[in-house]
């Protein structure tokens, strides 16, 4: 297996922790070296919903958004 390869199959794993129906994943990579993961998933933290209905809408995280927040904390 090649690194190529290598961390394809890591955004593969990160990609099986997503709940969403379309999972995706994301590997940051600095000198050779994994650094952070992400999967998509839902953000219900994220009023994106008609204020005057004051109902909450969830959206989704992206996998690279994810890996980024995950490094960055």
């Amino acid at each position: 297996m090649n690194k190529s390869q290598f961390y394809l199959q890591q955004c593969s794993d990160a990609a099986s922790k997503s709940p969403m129906c379309f999972t995706l994943g994301a590997v940051l990579v600095k000198g050779g070296k994994i650094i952070s993961t992400g999967y998509n998933h839902h953000r219900t933290h994220y009023d994106g919903s008609d204020s005057s209905r004051g109902q909450r809408k969830p959206v989704s995280m992206h996998a690279e958004m994810h890996a980024i927040y995950s490094a960055t904390g």
